[in-house]
């Protein structure tokens, strides 16, 4: 019978519903069919696009709320189809193409710092910690020198401060475990992954 592992190694492709067997095939899982399905390494940036309704479904809707004026209830309904329409296309076009895997049982996982600590480049990271950074100073500028908001926008602006600052010292502690695996020898074995990656590419 096979056995499954989580996404924790350094050379791994990192996302929280990315999985190994024990012929190291990379999974990905489905939790709304509750199924599992082979991906291959060439099908992961197509797979990664369609993670991009998350952020979308958040940047989208507050632009639309501070630039546009538009009601919050209108913004959230929009965030929801944003999130319903990239999950049902990443299940009807994309997952629907794979080969399902039989029998899958999913393991549990390491935490999201480590997850984000352990991805194959720290480029995520810096990205991670710049943008909360931005936007958590953005936000409390936002709310201590705008005398029109409503109660409402306020609000919302403490909201997204608050959560972007958590994030931020999430992205923190993620680079300095990130440091202290590449001092135990971790992450180096990245480097190493892709240059083989690339000479099989190029042979290919």
């Amino acid at each position: 019978m096979a056995t499954f592992r989580p996404n924790d190694r350094p050379t791994d492709m990192s996302g929280s519903d990315i999985y190994y067997d024990d012929k190291n095939r990379m999974i990905c899982y489905e939790w709304v069919t509750k199924k599992a399905y082979y991906l291959g390494r060439n099908d992961y940036p197509a797979f990664s696009r369609y993670h991009l309704a998350t952020p979308l479904a958040v940047l989208l809707p507050l632009v639309m709320l501070y630039v546009f004026k538009l009601p919050v209830w209108l913004c959230a309904v929009l965030a929801l189809v944003i999130l319903v329409a990239g999950k049902a296309l990443l299940i009807l076009n994309f997952l629907d193409n794979l080969t399902p895997v039989k029998d899958f049982v999913k393991p549990k996982k390491d935490n999201y710092i480590k997850r984000v600590a352990k991805q194959p480049s720290a480029s995520t990271i810096i990205a991670g910690l710049v943008f909360t950074f931005l936007i958590s100073i953005l936000s409390f500028i936002n709310v201590y020198t705008s005398t029109d908001y409503t109660p409402t926008i306020l609000y919302l602006n403490y909201v997204v401060a608050v959560l972007a600052v958590l994030l931020f010292v999430v992205y923190v502690i993620a680079f300095f475990l990130r440091l202290k695996y590449r001092k135990a020898g971790l992450i180096e074995a990245v480097d190493a992954e892709k240059e083989k990656e690339r000479l099989k590419s190029r042979k290919g």
